[in-house]
C-alpha cells in the first residue's frame, strides 16, 4: 500500500529516528535524504492551513478565483 506521503514525495525511505523523548519512530526521507513531515497531506502543512487548494479542472480552479474576487455574476 502506498502511502500518502509516498504518493506526493515520490521515492521514500524510511529509517528509525530517535526522538528527544527517547523514542524510535520510523520516519520518512526523500530520494536526497531530507526529512518529510508527515503529516498526511497534499502539501507542506503551512500552505495547506493558509491557502485554498482546488482538486478539479483548470475551470473550476477559475470558478474559485472568481468568486474570491467578486466576479461572479448573479444570475
Amino acid at each position: 500500500m502506498v502511502t500518502a506521503v509516498e504518493k506526493f514525495y515520490g521515492p521514500v525511505t524510511w529509517k528509525e529516528v530517535r526522538k528527544d523523548d527517547g523514542r524510535v519512530v520510523n520516519s520518512p526521507f526523500d530520494k536526497d535524504g531530507r526529512s518529510i513531515e508527515n503529516w498526511g497531506k497534499m502539501l507542506n502543512l503551512m500552505l495547506t492551513s493558509t491557502i485554498t487548494c482546488v482538486q478539479g479542472s483548470f475551470e473550476d480552479l477559475m470558478q474559485v478565483v472568481a468568486k474570491d474576487l467578486g466576479l461572479v455574476r448573479k444570475v
